[in-house]
């Protein structure tokens, strides 16, 4: 359930890479992460042109370190993580570092609602089996973002009458 969220990143990343064949366009999803769609996004998400040459190497050279990286993480990990006692509290590093690269992506109000929203719901549902708090987390921050959109969209024009 807590991988739904790729389906998510794949979706939209597809104007991105569309027009690779079947084959590499399933080779740099399975490179996809929570880092990488982030900073991808961040750097190309509004971009006018999609599938560049530029944004295909600049995805590259994101997952390329990062899997270097991760694979020498979970090797040190592996060998040392017995050595760490466990009232560090290692978990919540995680959580921070998405969250130090997520909150950078807001831009505009709808999105910060989003992003309290999801926080509030993943959170109240942290107890739900399956991890489902983060599954209503994401269509409730989804909800929230679009109906602030729209609310500020009928503002804006009732400002302009």
């Amino acid at each position: 359930v807590v991988n739904i969220r790729f389906v998510i990143f794949g979706a939209a990343m597809q104007p991105y890479f569309r027009r690779y064949p079947f084959l590499q366009r399933l080779g740099l999803g399975y490179w996809l992460s929570d880092m990488v769609f982030v900073l991808f996004m961040t750097r190309y998400g509004d971009a006018r042109r999609r599938g560049t040459r530029d944004q295909l190497y600049f995805y590259l050279g994101v997952i390329v370190p990062g899997w270097i990286s991760w694979q020498i993480a979970s090797i040190a990990g592996i060998y040392l993580g017995a050595v760490i006692p466990q009232s560090w509290s290692l978990e919540f590093a995680a959580t921070l570092a998405l969250l130090a690269i997520t909150v950078p992506l807001v831009k505009n109000i709808p999105m910060a609602v989003a992003l309290v929203v999801a926080g509030c719901i993943a959170w109240v549902g942290q107890p739900l089996p399956l991890r489902l708090g983060l599954a209503a987390a994401v269509v409730g921050g989804i909800v929230a973002g679009v109906l602030a959109e729209q609310r500020r969209d009928r503002v804006k024009g009732e400002r302009r009458v």
